[in-house]
């Protein structure tokens, strides 16, 4: 992994796609461009193909490209765990009422645990 490179394949499995894979390779801080870069593509695939030569063959195909955002933090990713309770209460009239009543009987207390910003 080098500075704005993530390199992982990642096979899939399965009735529909069988013998296939995703090829990733890319974070980029700040980037919400979700438009396809063919020079990023292809250097995803060489670099992937450095990992599995077998990609190199006549009979790999490329089925579809796709480009999405990852939750990258600065400071690094968020790991954490939070108490909280539910239901989380509504600060409405239409259910002040409901809230009022069973509140108590149904708030449960719950850990959530935050794990996201890996890049």
């Amino acid at each position: 992994m080098s500075e704005g490179h993530l390199t992982s394949i990642i096979p899939r499995p399965g009735l529909t796609y069988t013998n296939t894979a995703l090829l990733n390779g890319t974070y980029q801080i700040g980037d919400w461009d979700t438009s396809l870069n063919m020079s990023t593509a292809k250097e995803i695939f060489e670099r992937c193909a450095i990992l599995a030569p077998c990609l190199k063959e006549d009979r790999t195909k490329v089925l579809w490209h796709a480009v999405g955002l990852r939750p990258d933090r600065k400071g690094g990713p968020r790991v954490e765990a939070e108490r909280i309770s539910l239901p989380l209460a509504r600060n409405d009239s239409l259910f002040a009422h409901y809230v009022r009543v069973n509140a108590e009987k149904e708030q449960q207390r719950l850990t959530i645990i935050h794990a996201y910003g890996m890049g």
